[in-house]
């Protein structure tokens, strides 16, 4: 079972990107998470992992092996 705490210390309206629309979705999702009506693999999508780079030059794929 996964196990998310949520905690908020930021006073909607005093954001300048407050918009009733995307407050209520945000309470929504928020809600979903809560009751664990999403599944993992839902709230994994926000993290995505990180992505190296990929060589350009000869040498750097070289030393890589891709070469």
């Amino acid at each position: 079972m996964m196990v998310i705490k949520v905690s908020c210390s930021i006073h909607i309206s005093t954001c300048s990107f407050y918009k009733p629309a995307r407050l209520k979705t945000g309470q929504m999702e928020l809600k979903e998470v809560v009751n664990n009506w999403k599944q993992k693999g839902h709230i994994m999508a926000y993290f995505k992992d990180t992505l190296e780079p990929r060589p350009k030059d000869f040498l750097s794929k070289f030393l890589q092996g891709k070469e």
